[in-house]
C-alpha cells in the first residue's frame, strides 16, 4: 500500500453515469427562479414594430421550403420595410 492510502478512491464525478439527485434539484431550482424573474413579461404584448413583423408575417405560419427560402433570401423587415442596403 502506498503512503497516503488514496489508492482505491475515485472522484465523485467519475463514478459511472450516475448523477446525484442534487444536480437535478439545482437545475430545477434554477429554472424556477428564471421563470419567476421573467414572469411579469409573459403577459406583456408585443412592443413597437414587433406586432407588424411577427404577427402578420406569413412566412412563419407554415414550415415549408418556400417559406424557408423567403426567410433566408430577404431581410428581417421584408415585406414591410426592405430598403436594399
Amino acid at each position: 500500500m502506498q503512503a497516503g492510502g488514496s489508492q482505491g478512491l475515485k472522484p465523485r464525478w467519475r463514478v459511472g453515469w450516475h448523477v446525484d439527485w442534487r444536480v437535478y434539484l439545482a437545475a430545477l431550482a434554477l429554472c424556477g427562479v428564471t421563470a419567476l424573474v421573467y414572469s411579469n413579461s409573459f403577459q406583456a404584448g408585443f412592443a413597437l414594430d414587433n406586432k407588424t413583423l411577427l404577427l402578420r408575417d406569413a412566412r412563419i405560419r407554415d414550415a415549408t421550403g418556400a417559406n424557408l427560402a423567403l426567410i433566408l433570401q430577404h431581410t428581417y423587415w421584408w415585406p414591410y420595410g426592405e430598403s436594399g442596403l
